[in-house]
C-alpha cells in the first residue's frame, strides 16, 4: 500500500517518522557525517565519513545525491568497518565528464538499522577556482 503524504516537496517528503526503540532505549540514535560540508573543483572526489551515534547500524548506510549532475557516489550502500564507520567517495564530473558543472547539493545519508538521518554538503567549482 503507498504511503501517502500531503507534501509535494521531495527534499521534505516522508522525512519524519514514528520510531519504536528497544526496550531499555534512552536515546534516539543519529548519523555523525565529518566533515559535513566541503568544497571542490570539478572533476576530484570528496570523501567523507559516517558513524551512528547512540545505536548501531550492522546493516550498513545508504546515501543519496540530490543532484547527480554536481557528484554523484562511487558506491550507494556500505557497511561499517571494524570501528563502525562508513567512508563514502563522492565524484564530481562523473555524470557529465564533458563540460564542468558547478553548484551545490546535499547527500542525504540514512542509517539502515538505526533509522538515524544526517546530510553531508558539497559545493563545486567548474572553474577550478
Amino acid at each position: 500500500m503507498p504511503i501517502l503524504e500531503p507534501s509535494s516537496n521531495e527534499s521534505v517528503a516522508l522525512l519524519y517518522r514514528l520510531i519504536t526503540l528497544p526496550r531499555g532505549s534512552l536515546k534516539i540514535a543519529t548519523l555523525k557525517v565529518k566533515p559535513t560540508q566541503a568544497v571542490t573543483n570539478f572533476g576530484e572526489s570528496v570523501v567523507f565519513t559516517v558513524e551512528t551515534e547512540n545505536g548501531d547500524d550492522p546493516q550498513g548506510y545508504v546515501a543519496t545525491v540530490r543532484n547527480t549532475n554536481i557528484a554523484s557516489l562511487q558506491v550507494k550502500k556500505l557497511l561499517p568497518d571494524e570501528n563502525g564507520i562508513a567512508t563514502f567517495n563522492l565524484l564530481t564530473g562523473a555524470n557529465n565528464p564533458v563540460g564542468g558543472v558547478s553548484g551545490t547539493t546535499i547527500a542525504d545519508v540514512l542509517g539502515i538499522n538505526s533509522g538515524g538521518r544526517s546530510t553531508f554538503q558539497i559545493s563545486v567549482s567548474s572553474s577550478g577556482t
